[in-house]
């Protein structure tokens, strides 16, 4: 059934090819939110820690801390060629229907979900048949573990053209091609930006895009080798990631973008994955209402986790392989947790240009991450170490394949994990025939938060434009680029997985609420560390150690310094 509705996805856009010329979309039109948090003056206000369980006896081994993915000079390019829409492709009729579906989780039926069309600030643009290349994060699976940091958003699947990712990319590339006479052309790479580096020192301008893992460190690290985005981007499109810049542009400028212009940040932002069956066995509210009312907390997780796990095997342990544990989780989700209760360890950017260190201000950091560690160290949530052994799973097989046999309620992990084509290690959650599954945000830490705050793994790749592109011709590429992408790949996403994958169309609109309400806390990104390392650790051997560890903030601040050094000392 999947396929099917996967197929209906990218027949509706070929369509829409055909008729959208006559139809602009000015930027303000497109549909995704892109508002900032709140300030941090609305911070949660102060709760009591909750009783701390017994943690098991095992802690002796504190779990590995998240690293980047080796980056090696071996490419393995992938070499696509630009597709276009043709007239061949018969409209899908109103007698097509599948019979499996319900009327409530099938694909957008009207055509405007997926117009596209020549940007009204754009209307005389022509590229005199220029051919833009981009270069972007790719590993094929024989390449593992590389698979971190891939990119989607231009790939095309030969083996399987038409799902619904490939053909929004194709639409994307055709539109280009004809509103603006270019074309777009596409290489994979282990190495994107090793690759753009090597070709830009050469005074080589073969790519003209790049599209590489940790870019928001390596752009803006690669002295003059690239542009500021903010010079060349309208920042009233909203494609752009406001919060990214509202965080992480260092004195007034940032080198690596994302938004609705690239997919790569989705695939890399984490969700909760709950299981609705065992949520209806155990007669457990709506979750998607708790969180449109805004009730979902970690203190409702925790309690329905506790509530939802059960002993089958009858030998007093929990464990994710032979019991239904609360929680499928990792270490690292501790960061999870202490951002989506507004927690900053940096804070945006001030007038200055600069950030400053806030990992105390609130004054209840500690108490929050107690909270944390009740949750993650509690015996009904043991998914997150194996009792017997104290190692932890290993991600992303273990947590996936833990619940997809259906042995967890709730498990953390990134978007890419829908799918086994993410990473082409564990069967993906939409390849689990039977598994009924929603998405939610990270859960505020109290109700009188006025805001869901969520997550962004480093894992995920950004746009990066070169300095041998001309500079009007790279700021007109970028701009109708982003719009486009919004316009096709990005909605094909969400729909994807809310659709075709979860067969349910709420998860689109957490999906947005992931999306619009992330954190890019400069202490994360550019010093991580320094102290996010640290105490990730700490919460891997059931540790409260936040007050020493924000203590001595002196290599932390020079870390950001460096990069606040990066930005400014570019010409670009």
């Amino acid at each position: 059934m999947r396929k099917t509705i996967s197929l209906i996805l990218a027949l509706l856009m070929l369509v829409v090819a055909l008729v959208s010329c006559t139809v602009e979309i000015t930027p303000d039109e497109t549909e995704k939110q892109t508002e900032a948090p709140a300030s941090q003056s609305e911070t949660p206000s102060t709760q009591a820690p909750a009783t701390q369980t017994e943690a098991p006896a095992t802690q002796t081994e504190a779990p590995a801390t998240e690293t980047e993915a080796p980056v090696t000079e071996t490419e393995a390019p992938v070499t696509e060629t630009e597709a276009t829409v043709t007239e061949t492709e018969a409209p899908v009729t109103e007698t097509e229907t599948e019979t499996e579906t319900e009327t409530e989780t099938e694909p957008p039926a009207s055509s405007s979900e997926y117009d596209v069309a020549k940007a009204a600030d754009y209307a005389d643009l022509d590229f005199g048949g220029k051919t833009f290349t981009i270069v972007y994060r790719w590993a094929p699976p024989s390449e593992q573990p590389s698979g971190w940091g891939v990119v989607f958003d231009c790939y095309i699947d030969q083996d399987n053209p038409d799902d619904a990712m490939s053909a929004a990319v194709k639409l994307r590339n055709s539109a280009m091609e004809q509103f603006y006479n270019c074309t777009i052309a596409s290489e994979g790479s282990l190495n994107a930006i090793g690759a753009v580096n090597t070709a830009v020192d050469a005074g080589d301008g073969k790519y003209d895009l790049c599209i590489g893992v940790t870019g928001i460190r390596s752009f803006a690290s690669a002295k003059s080798r690239y542009y500021n985005i903010l010079s060349l981007i309208n920042q009233d499109y909203d494609c752009w990631d406001q919060s990214l810049i509202r965080d992480l542009a260092l004195g007034g400028k940032i080198y690596g973008m994302v938004g609705d212009c690239t997919t790569s940040d989705e695939d890399y932002s984490w969700a909760i994955y709950f299981n609705k069956k065992i949520l209806a066995e155990n007669n457990i509210e709506d979750l998607y209402q708790l969180v449109h009312e805004g009730k979902w907390t970690l203190a409702k997780m925790g309690e329905i986790a506790r509530a939802c796990a059960k002993q089958l095997n009858g030998d007093d342990k929990f464990t994710s392989d032979d019991d239904i544990v609360g929680l499928i989780a990792r270490s690292e989700t501790c960061r999870y947790f202490w951002q989506g209760a507004g927690v900053r360890i940096f804070s945006s950017v001030q007038d200055d240009g600069n950030v400053i260190f806030t990992g105390n201000s609130r004054g209840d950091e500690a108490n929050v991450f107690t909270d944390i560690l009740s949750i993650l160290w509690d015996q009904t949530t043991s998914g997150f170490k194996n009792p017997d052994t104290g190692h932890r799973l290993d991600y992303p097989d273990g947590l996936v394949n833990a619940f997809n046999k259906e042995h967890g309620v709730f498990l953390i992990e990134g978007l890419y994990v829908t799918s086994k084509n993410a990473l082409n290690w564990s069967v993906g959650l939409s390849d689990v025939e039977g598994l009924e599954w929603g998405i939610l945000p990270c859960p505020k830490y109290t109700e009188e938060q006025t805001e869901y705050y969520n997550f962004v793994w480093t894992q995920c790749s950004f746009l990066g434009v070169p300095t041998t592109l001309n500079f009007k011709t790279a700021s007109d590429f970028l701009n109708v680029y982003g719009l486009a992408t919004q316009a096709t790949v990005q909605k094909a996403f969400n729909n994807n997985i809310g659709y075709a994958f979860a067969s349910d169309a709420e998860v689109v609109s957490m999906l947005e609420i992931i999306e619009s309400t992330r954190i890019w806390d400069a202490s994360y990104w550019f010093a991580e560390a320094a102290i996010d390392t640290n105490l990730v650790a700490d919460a891997g051997a059931n540790k409260n150690r936040w007050g020493s560890r924000t203590k001595n903030t002196t290599q932390a601040e020079n870390l950001v310094k460096e990069y606040y050094t990066y930005h400014t000392t570019n010409p670009n």
